[in-house]
Order: C-alpha cells, then structure tokens, then sequence
C-alpha cells in the first residue's frame, strides 16, 4: 500500500483464499496499529464496521487523526474458518501534512 497523509481516509481490504478459491470467513477482526504501537478498538463484520464486497473479499474505511503519528501503520486482519484462524497484516506510512508558513 501507498502512504497517505493524516487525516485523509484508506480503504483497508482483504481477500481470503482456500485452495486457489476466495472463500468467505466464519469470523473476522481487524486491528489498526499505530506507528506507536498503539491498537484500535477491535472492528468485527457483525458490528458493521467491516463489509464484505465479494466471496472471501473484506474491506473497512479507516481514517488516521489528522494530528497522525507520522509512520508507519498496519492493519491486522483475523479470521476463522472452521478450525483454522488466520492472520494477514498489512502496512502503510502516514505523512504529516506540509505546514506553510
């Protein structure tokens, strides 16, 4: 993923697959973590927070303050399937915006 600029919003998306074939999820969490190591609150797809777009295809809109921190940010994607649980972690840089003076 490309950086952004704090303050303006990233579509966080994941696709999930079993055998070569997109497969939907039992569940699914997603954590957003910080550039200081700081996690969200826990977003889930009965909340309404995550959408599903398509056969095992998941995405949430997600805007980091526009004070940011700077950095680098990562998505934590969980889910089960059966008796499995899997995790798919992402990463992005947040800028700061330019103050002009």
């Amino acid at each position: 993923m490309k950086g952004q600029y704090a303050g303006n919003q990233r579509r966080l998306s994941v696709t999930f697959y079993q055998n070569s074939t997109a497969t939907d999820v039992d569940e699914i969490s997603l954590y957003v973590i910080n550039p200081n190591g700081s996690a969200s609150d826990e977003y889930t797809l009965g909340s309404g927070d995550i959408t599903r777009s398509g056969t095992g295809a998941y995405y949430m809109d997600y805007t980091p303050a526009p004070s940011g921190p700077a950095g680098k940010w990562f998505a934590q994607w969980t889910a089960t399937l059966g008796e499995g649980k899997f995790t798919v972690i992402s990463e992005w840089d947040v800028y700061l915006p330019k103050v002009e003076l």
